[in-house]
């Protein structure tokens, strides 16, 4: 709904009205109610019933640009007296964002900067934390996010990106005032690397004026209303079931490969090379080496066999240095057969 400053408005879902005294953005105005009090409301909670067209409104102000800084958020009421802030709607949507530090390329030293986007009308408190090999969550960061808002989380320099890719988000919805009630969310995001080398998935957003690789994480579930259950017809059905109890066949177990082959080659793992140079490219399949390793030794896997390739042997040495250091006592490794693959594959076989 368009609205100007000096518009006398009425509310769609409540008594009373007022008068428009600030543009906040596209979606929020501020009002100044019938008791004097300045609030926070949606346009599309308010209609215009008396338009000042003497007055010509002027377009918000630019949000700076500063990424380490909450940007966007609701205005407190201006009086201490005043009413919680009144948000509308139950709908939500969650997100991340991974933003390059150097704009002018992608993978770079310099790493990333993690956001979490609360794009909702409830207040957010969330943790953001990343599962280690040994599946327990250490905490990157968590705090209490407003609505419509976006946070910074933390920095992911290039050597994160292997150790801090599995990501677990704990989250739990909040209004001042009546609301519809969520479940909280629990989200294990597992981010592709492959994605945060390549300059395509970083694009233009609502966000952010810079190019952002944009992850949805949760959005709006069932309402969790309370359930009332009769005690004697919740008996009989478990009776009842009990008796007509059928065991159903059993699936057979799931069969783990004895031995798996992973093809390294850049053009395996990418669509097109446009755009990366040989460090990107050497950067990536160690990315990929490790991603699909740790698989593997979660799995069951006994024996994968690498595919990397002759060429100048550097490769190669950075598998067999991350083999003999960071794997060490987990797997050992030897050169792939010769028949098959010549000198260019080493199996690892998984303890």
């Amino acid at each position: 709904m368009n609205c100007k400053i000096g518009d006398k408005v009425r509310f769609l879902n409540d008594v009373g009205g007022g008068t428009v005294s600030k543009i906040i953005n596209s979606n929020l105005v501020n009002i100044i109610d019938e008791d004097g009090f300045e609030i926070p409301v949606s346009v599309w909670d308010i209609i215009v019933v008396s338009t000042n067209e003497t007055y010509k409104a002027s377009p918000p102000e630019p949000v700076a640009k500063n990424r380490s800084m909450k940007v966007e958020k609701v205005a407190e009421p201006s009086s201490i007296q005043a009413s919680p802030v009144n948000i509308d709607g139950d709908d939500y949507e969650l997100l991340l964002a991974f933003i390059p530090k150097n704009e002018e390329t992608t993978v770079t030293d310099a790493g990333f900067d993690l956001y979490f986007i609360n794009d909702s009308p409830f207040y957010c408190m969330y943790a953001v934390s990343h599962r280690t090999v040994s599946g327990k969550l250490k905490l990157l960061n968590k705090s209490d996010a407003e609505p419509d808002t976006k946070e910074y989380v933390c920095s992911l320099t290039e050597a994160d990106l292997n150790s801090k890719l599995n990501l677990n988000i704990v989250c739990f919805f909040y209004k001042h005032k009546e609301y519809q009630p969520h479940q909280p969310e629990q989200i294990d995001v597992n981010v592709n690397p492959v994605k945060l080398m390549k300059k395509s998935s970083f694009t233009e957003n609502d966000f952010f004026e810079d190019k952002a690789y944009i992850l949805k994480i949760a959005t709006s579930h069932v309402p969790a209303f309370e359930i009332k259950i009769d005690p004697k017809a919740l008996e009989k059905a478990i009776k009842q079931k009990q008796d007509n109890k059928i065991i159903p066949p059993q699936p057979a177990p799931k069969s783990v490969p004895e031995i798996e082959e992973i093809d390294l080659h850049i053009e395996e793992l990418v669509e097109t090379e446009q755009g990366m140079d040989n460090g990107d490219i050497f950067r990536l399949q160690i990315a990929h080496f490790t991603k699909e390793l740790e698989r593997g030794l979660n799995s069951g896997i006994k024996r994968m066999v690498f595919i990397h390739g002759v060429g100048n042997g550097k490769l190669k040495r950075e598998i067999i240095k991350l083999l003999n250091t960071h794997y060490a006592g987990r797997v050992h490794y030897q050169d792939a057969s010769f028949k098959e693959y010549g000198y260019g594959a080493t199996m690892v076989i998984l303890n």
